[in-house]
């Protein structure tokens, strides 16, 4: 079995809580596979092996080596110790049952896809200052950014059912 790691709540972010308080290094003591985002929300951030890489507001996917930069929400698991490893193909977003032919809906999980995407459409969240909004507010003019044959890796997590079963999506881009 896996551990999933949550720093943070997604409400605290609704509720404008964007300052960082945990270190990336003390982050990644927790796992070395991941999502999230940065301080003042800036971007969206994936971590793969170890290393973490943010999507910035202007659609430019960094390296952040500073691992004294702090996150106020992130979720991370050891990468490495994949309960189970399928292979998919001609897969869309509407078609990926993993949930329930997995029996996921009482679990959290993390699930990884690596491959090449027809389409991709990316949002990315804004950086904030302080006084910080609400992350509604931060993100009604959010950019988008849409690309074609992407190779890259998907993270996402799912969360089971309370009123909505809700999964978050993360895209590193590779070259």
């Amino acid at each position: 079995m896996t551990t999933v790691y949550q720093h943070g709540t997604l409400e605290a972010l609704i509720a404008g809580q964007l300052g960082g308080t945990l270190q990336l290094s003390e982050l990644l003591t927790h796992g070395d596979t991941g999502i999230g985002t940065l301080h003042g929300v800036d971007g969206e951030v994936v971590i793969l092996d170890g290393e973490v890489y943010q999507a910035d507001e202007t659609g430019t996917v960094n390296h952040i080596t500073d691992l004294t930069a702090t996150t106020p929400f992130s979720t991370v698991h050891d990468g490495h110790h994949a309960t189970e490893q399928i292979s998919l193909s001609d897969v869309t977003m509407a078609n990926i049952d993993l949930i329930e032919k997995r029996h996921l809906a009482n679990n959290f999980s993390a699930i990884v896809l690596h491959g090449v995407m027809d389409q991709v459409l990316v949002r990315v969240a804004p950086k904030a200052d302080e006084p910080f909004p609400s992350l509604l507010e931060l993100t009604k003019n959010q950019p988008t950014f849409e690309r074609n044959q992407v190779a890259g890796t998907l993270v996402g997590y799912y969360s089971p059912e309370l009123y909505q079963g809700a999964t978050s999506w993360s895209l590193a881009l590779q070259n």
